[in-house]
């Protein structure tokens, strides 16, 4: 399920990372009840010229607002960035150019600010080291700028989509308990900076998947994504690949595997790990994430989604 969750505000954003074409359907948002969230976003409608359309992120802003980190393709050769904001009737409301910077992921708070989580597409390896993260007023215009690209062994790249074809995690940023949380896939690297530009965590989730993988008999954990709770716990959604048990191992090749979902909360500060939740692929249960101590996961019905809640302590 392509979907981005805003903790923050309970909602819930389909069409995260799909390519958008004008005979598809509209992007859609659900709150954690199950009902719909604003009305349908057309960016055909707004934008006639482009070709096909992909959303980078959303977020939920004051009052009902949709922000969105959109690639508008107007043709091969002409790609546009725009952070869009949208209220609650589906009208565009506001569009800034996010350039140089791409937005690998956004967020906004309640004053209506966008923070913009992105690489800059004029610098290149060997450049000085810049910001990652820029703090935007409702209007576009820039009024801070934190992470510098030098807190990750590969700079900027830390924050790149990572992972081949189905296994492809995204960058994912939020502002829960008064603080910013970051997930930098590249180098699995939890950054947690307070709202005036500390840091007051950073872990690395490698070696915690690795230890889940041997707790389970795993060939491998793959983080698929991260849940943020507070600043010493996180929730890790995991593909776990397992060998079958078969009775005839000419069955199956040594390379034959099987693939398990499953979520796991984590302290950041002990490494200290406890299942949660499994499930087999073709269950119809989807993970969203955390929301109040609770992990959110939804099934999905053919006229609306039902939301499932599960202890985290």
């Amino acid at each position: 399920m392509a979907h981005r969750w805003d903790a923050a505000h309970g909602v819930l954003f389909l069409g995260k990372n799909l390519v958008l074409r004008r005979d598809g359907p509209q992007l859609r948002a659900y709150n954690e009840d199950g009902s719909q969230y604003g009305a349908d976003i057309d960016l055909f409608k707004d934008f006639p010229e482009i070709q096909y359309a992909v959303v980078n992120d959303f977020a939920a802003g004051p009052v009902g607002t949709t922000v969105i980190a959109a690639e508008l393709i107007y043709g091969p050769r002409h790609v546009r960035g725009a952070i869009l904001t949208y209220d609650s009737a589906g009208a565009l409301h506001s569009v800034f150019d996010p350039s140089p910077y791409s937005a690998e992921a956004i967020t906004s708070d309640d004053g209506g600010n966008i923070y913009l989580l992105g690489e800059r597409t004029d610098r290149g390896d060997g450049d000085p080291p810049y910001p990652l993260l820029v703090k935007h007023e409702p209007s576009g215009r820039i009024v801070g700028q934190f992470l510098p690209s030098d807190n990750f062994k590969t700079g900027s790249d830390a924050i790149e989509d990572f992972g081949p074809g189905n296994e492809l995690v995204y960058a994912s940023l939020a502002i829960l308990n008064g603080e910013m949380y970051i997930y930098a896939p590249s180098e699995a690297q939890v950054v947690i900076y307070s709202m005036d530009g500390k840091i007051v965590r950073h872990a690395s989730l490698r070696d915690v998947a690795l230890k889940i993988a041997r707790a389970d008999k795993a060939n491998r954990a793959h983080i698929s994504e991260v849940g943020f709770l507070d600043a010493s716990h996180i929730v890790l959604y995991l593909t776990e690949y397992v060998r079958p048990s078969v009775p005839d191992a000419r069955a199956c090749p040594p390379d034959c595997v099987e693939m398990n979902s499953s979520v796991y909360l984590v302290d950041l500060m002990t490494k200290e790990f406890k299942s949660i939740l499994r499930w087999e692929p073709g269950t119809n249960l989807n993970f969203v994430g955390v929301k109040e101590k609770q992990l959110l996961t939804v099934t999905v019905g053919s006229q609306q989604l039902e939301f499932h809640r599960h202890d985290l302590f």
